[in-house]
């Protein structure tokens, strides 16, 4: 009796591992609602319906570009929930950066990077569009998740002749201050040399006409590789650094609707530049 009893245990065992090694071969292959999976960093979110929904709506402006009239991707940087799993820092290396970040902090206002420079991307806008231009913009709202990656290719993608991403600066040393704009490097295999060479003009004009616009004071333009919005980008692009929300007074300043509006005009006004000097050329 007791054999057979032993028989049925070893019986029903083997078919309990059998099972459970069924269900670890279907789970390893199974994608977990509102998660993808993300090289050596765990999880990351996917993007949602509402995402996808306005990466399509920027990509489907390209069907009403009018050649004839330059076309501007406005990417107001950074957004509220940050993605630390990492992607390629730029097409043709293995190194790897963060995918998108919040951001710095106002330090007397509490108010977040991805806040202040939507606020003035709307405002660049509609400045963009009175002097004729047609404009897109990488995202309207700050509940979404587009990697840097994704918005340097939604230039190229939509059409856009240019790409301008808006930033506000932070530094440990609260007395800095001032505007800065930083653009592709030169001498790198990963970007072109003639699109870093028409980037260092659009960044140059851009840098010139916002620091007269705010008064601010003018730190140039700073050549980078490391920035993987301006790395996969394939249009001429720029990166403001609107001002230093570490510095108190700074910080405050760029929190008002006066001085934002100054800042939209200046950029607005360097690419206008731009473009007319674009337009002088092929004349």
């Amino acid at each position: 009796m007791k054999t057979n009893f032993t028989k049925i245990n070893e019986y029903l065992f083997f078919i309990f591992a059998f099972l459970l090694i069924i269900f670890f071969l279907r789970s390893a292959t199974y994608n977990f609602s509102g998660f993808s999976s993300s090289a050596g960093d765990g999880t990351a979110p996917s993007s949602t319906a509402e995402e996808d929904a306005l990466k399509e709506d920027t990509k489907a402006s390209s069907a009403d570009h009018n050649p004839d009239v330059p076309k501007i991707l406005i990417d107001p940087g950074h957004q509220k929930e940050a993605d630390y799993s990492r992607e390629n820092a730029a097409p043709t290396l293995n190194s790897t950066v963060y995918k998108v970040a919040t951001g710095t902090r106002g330090v007397s206002t509490g108010v977040w990077e991805y806040e202040l420079v939507l606020d003035v991307a709307f405002k660049l806008e509609s400045e963009l569009k009175e002097l004729g231009y047609q404009v897109a913009l990488t995202r309207d709202r700050h509940d979404v998740h587009i990697t840097n990656k994704e918005r340097g290719q939604m230039a190229k993608e939509i059409g856009a002749d240019i790409l301008v991403s808006l930033h506000a600066d932070g530094s440990s040393v609260t007395a800095a201050q001032g505007v800065s704009v930083l653009s592709p490097a030169f001498n790198v295999s990963f970007i072109d040399a003639d699109r870093a060479a028409v980037s260092k003009t659009l960044s140059t004009l851009i840098v010139d006409e916002l620091a007269k616009a705010t008064g601010a004071r003018n730190r140039g333009v700073h050549f980078r590789n490391n920035l993987s919005i301006l790395n996969w980008s394939e249009v001429p692009s720029a990166l403001v650094e609107m001002g230093f929300m570490s510095n108190p007074e700074e910080d405050k300043k760029m929190q008002t609707q006066e001085y934002q509006g100054k800042i939209a005009r200046g950029i607005a006004s360097g690419i206008h530049e731009y473009f007319n000097a674009i337009a002088d050329s092929e004349e």
